[in-house]
């Protein structure tokens, strides 16, 4: 299965999600913000990125473009709360492949990962889907892994520690 990244600030989400995508046969780690994943990426290179649009400090659009400058072509899947609307907005701006609302019906965040895996590999690759809606096309989305672009901490403005 696929090494899945989740940034998310609420450690009940990260463990959740986690534990849900791990019974599905998926590697996953999670970070609750930048800093935790700053610490992870240089041992964990993900193929997909799940990634929370409302967190303190740094956003998940921000996130989002950090990951896009480091794998190119690496699925990202916006998970919030936010409206429909704002989560289409901030998946475009990022070049997400999918959006998937918290809370929403039973198993459709599993299906948003598993279809935009299987887009991911080449049955469609860079598309934006929207819950339950047919894929669009997204600007910035393609398909692929890269190698890892060096890390750097700039790119965010982040601080350690």
């Amino acid at each position: 299965m696929a090494r899945i990244l989740i940034v998310d600030d609420s450690p009940t989400v990260l463990l959740g999600v986690g534990r849900l995508l791990t019974a599905l046969g998926h590697s996953v780690r999670g970070a609750l913000g930048f800093g935790e994943l700053w610490e992870l990426l240089p041992v964990f290179v993900p193929e997909l990125a799940l990634l929370d649009l409302e967190m303190p400090h740094v956003d998940g659009v921000a996130v989002g473009h950090y990951l896009r400058r480091r794998f190119p072509g690496m699925p990202i899947v916006m998970h919030s709360g936010e409206s429909t609307g704002r989560l289409l907005e901030a998946a475009s701006e990022v070049g997400a492949s999918a959006i998937v609302r918290k809370g929403g019906p039973s198993g459709e965040l599993e299906r948003t990962i598993e279809r935009t895996l299987e887009l991911a590999q080449g049955i469609g690759a860079g598309r934006v889907s929207e819950p339950g809606a047919e894929p669009r096309t997204a600007p910035a989305a393609a398909s692929g892994i890269r190698r890892a672009a060096p890390l750097d901490r700039t790119d965010l403005g982040a601080e350690r520690g």
